[in-house]
């Protein structure tokens, strides 16, 4: 595949645990509505643009992305800032290459912190990222920091970011962008979260400079909005499904689904769907004692697979 063909794709792909109990342990649900849950997807996937996958961790990505209500999301910093642990210490790294493509690679870490003025009503917690996407033709540079408050079950987060974009000889783009989410516990066996991406963005005008330029359509945000909801049911048997409807303001609604089953202490399965476009995937967890991890495949309807890599420390 030629650089040129690698930068079409690069475009269009780019557009286009720690610890979490409310009560008792959740009664067995109906068999049908778990399986409905999961397989939805394959009724209203079609073909469409490839999009801007910002899922870090391989444990997100075997999930089918579905991360907004997630509070075991080590990576919350890129996902639902609300989501960002108050309890515990961990940082990792993250690496991933799509459709077997040395220049089509995502490659991440975070560190995150809880902080030490927690009350008997409140904690919160901090977090840090770096991400890194592309190569000489199409490269994307992150940088990340959030803070997480939780309040009575009740969590609110926000992310900042400076963003850093570069396709070949064009000129570059310098960014500052806010996400912010939120998360309450409807029972003990659900709970419900929202983000907002990009919150104060707003469609380039033709004066925008290199944001036009690159997006070469000056009423096409660089970084567009994105509204996502999410759901999280604890289900019988140490297993978890997360269902997000996510929508930003370039494309139609997607919808995600993952399943996490806990085979034995210390390893955990994974699977997940998402649609527009259709893609499913797979992977574990392993851990021991402060050690984590993560391995995941993803497939898509027409590109192929991606293997992806993740390890966590936890204190």
């Amino acid at each position: 595949m030629s650089k040129k063909s690698i930068l079409l794709v690069t475009h269009s792909q780019k557009k286009g645990y720690n610890r979490f109990f409310y009560g008792s342990q959740p009664s067995c649900p109906s068999f049908f509505l778990w399986i409905f849950l999961l397989t939805f997807p394959l009724f209203i996937a079609t073909s469409a643009p490839v999009y801007a996958q910002w899922t870090m961790g391989a444990g997100g990505i075997a999930m089918g992305q579905a991360h907004t209500a997630d509070h075991r999301d080590a990576w919350a910093v890129f996902h639902n800032p609300a989501q960002i642990s108050p309890h515990d210490f961990s940082a990792g790294f993250f690496s991933i290459r799509y459709y077997g493509l040395r220049e089509l690679q995502d490659h991440a870490a975070f560190i995150s912190s809880p902080l030490p003025f927690a009350g008997e009503t409140f904690q919160a917690g901090i977090a840090a990222g770096l991400h890194t996407y592309g190569f000489e033709l199409y490269r994307e540079t992150r940088m990340r920091s959030g803070f997480s408050l939780m309040v009575s079950g009740i969590r609110w987060g926000i992310t900042v970011t400076y963003a850093h974009v570069q396709i070949s000889d064009r000129p570059s783009v310098h960014h500052l962008l806010f996400d912010t989410g939120f998360s309450v516990p409807l029972s003990s066996s659900f709970v419900a979260a929202v983000r907002i991406s990009n919150l104060l963005e707003k469609p380039a005008s033709p004066s925008a400079g290199a944001s036009s330029a690159l997006t070469e359509n000056p009423n096409v945000p660089l970084f567009p909005q994105e509204l996502a909801f999410g759901l999280q049911w604890l289900v019988f048997c140490h297993t978890r499904i997360l269902l997000d409807v996510v929508k930003d303001t370039l494309y139609p609604a997607m919808i995600r689904t993952g399943l996490e089953y806990s085979l034995m202490d210390g390893f955990l399965l994974r699977t997940g769907w998402t649609s527009r476009p259709f893609t499913w995937a797979a992977g574990f967890e392993v851990s021991f004692s402060s050690l984590s991890a993560e391995v995941a495949i993803q497939h898509h309807e027409i590109l192929g697979y991606s293997p992806g890599i993740s390890c966590r420390i936890s204190l």
